[in-house]
């Protein structure tokens, strides 16, 4: 038989029983199941894993927010817990214990127009202080020639205080202040203090002022 039709004869004969039979089924390929749970597994295990770290991030950069340090060292939010409103005085209103509150100072003794010595003790409270004003002072303001005097010590935030000053201006009356002031305002008391300059400085502005009392000097 001649080569080339025995070819075509199987090809035909190929085709024909392609038509009848069909093609061969191709295998379906599937995973066992213990790979497939074993995939979903993992997929849940990633899930979990990011969400702790996404939770442990946010809270990280919340604690750093507020995290401020007060001037002994501590973070304003431990001076604040160790000065529990129940150390605050009796006769603060009791709105202001509320934490929500908006922050508040005042100069409880000695009353207005009181006369002093030169050395006088001033008693007061703060409450609720801003994280971004933890620095309280007491200082004599002198508005008719614009200037002040901070004094020492400075006064611990968030509850009563008690701080013994030494007045030794000209003036018949003086004006003692209580401020809350921040980083910057802080560091410029601080190095005028150190310094030991006589002139006094520029006023501090009015929006840090919590309190003020007008007195007379002993004597003068």
């Amino acid at each position: 038989m001649d080569p080339d039709l025995d070819v075509a004869f199987q090809v035909r004969q190929f085709i024909e029983r392609s038509m009848i039979i069909g093609p061969e089924p191709v295998p379906e390929v599937t995973e066992p199941p213990d790979r497939k749970k074993g995939i979903r597994h993992k997929i849940a295990f990633y899930t979990a894993i990011a969400a702790v770290s996404m939770a442990v991030f946010f809270y990280g950069a919340l604690r750093l927010a507020v995290h401020i340090h007060s001037p002994d060292g501590r973070s304003t939010e431990t001076a604040v817990k160790a000065a529990p409103v129940e150390t605050l005085p009796v006769f603060m209103p009791a709105v202001l214990k509320d934490p929500q509150i908006l922050h508040s100072g005042k100069i409880t003794d000695p009353l207005p127009h009181a006369i002093t010595d030169r050395t006088v003790t001033i008693s007061g409270y703060t409450a609720n202080l801003p994280v971004d004003t933890p620095f309280v002072w007491l200082i004599v303001d002198v508005p008719s020639i614009g200037r002040c005097w901070p004094k020492r010590p400075m006064i611990q935030p968030n509850g009563t205080f008690q701080a013994t000053i030494f007045e030794g201006g000209p003036n018949l009356g003086y004006t003692v202040s209580l401020y809350a002031v921040g980083y910057g305002l802080n560091k410029i008391i601080e190095q005028w203090l150190a310094a030991g300059t006589f002139g006094g400085l520029p006023m501090v502005p009015q929006q840090y002022r919590l309190d003020s009392v007008r007195l007379s000097l002993n004597g003068v």
